[in-house]
């Protein structure tokens, strides 16, 4: 399965898009995904595997975080919220 049939487009209205804008603009929600990425990249350069776990489970558990570190990443870049129309 293709991540274009896991993910196929969707378009989005107007209002959607303002609701997008509000939320993903106001301070607080800034606040936390910041806050969020904080702890994954804390982990990321400080972790070390735990007891028991081996270090394909460690490495696996590390490339999620980082993957969780580059979404929070891009929701926090101010040219992530989208503007008025679709497609930009």
């Amino acid at each position: 399965m293709s991540y274009m049939q896991i993910f196929p487009d969707v378009i989005l209205t107007e209002t959607e898009l303002k609701v997008i804008q509000t939320n993903l603009g106001d301070p607080a929600v800034r606040k936390y995904f910041h806050k969020m990425a904080y702890d994954t990249a804390k982990f990321v350069v400080t972790a070390s595997p735990q007891s028991g776990e081996t270090s394909e489970e460690f490495l696996r558990k590390r490339e999620r975080a980082q993957g969780r570190l580059e979404v929070l990443e891009t929701l926090l870049h101010e040219s992530f919220i989208p503007s008025s129309t679709n497609g930009a």
